[in-house]
């Protein structure tokens, strides 16, 4: 969501549609990242979070 608010013609209010599929909040974060890998291309994958936790 950040791209979208950083984008020249974005910004804060701009308006998005999304829909989301899973709520992963629950989880621990070795579990989320697992759950992210089962589900690699079908749900949003957080790679720059990755990379500054030292996740691979």
């Amino acid at each position: 969501m950040t791209s979208f608010a950083e984008t020249p013609d974005g910004g804060q209010n701009m308006h998005v549609r999304l829909r989301v599929v899973a709520n992963l909040s629950a989880l621990s974060p070795d579990e989320f990242w697992a759950e992210m890998q089962r589900h690699a291309g079908k749900l949003a994958y957080l790679l720059e979070y990755k990379r500054a936790h030292g996740i691979s």
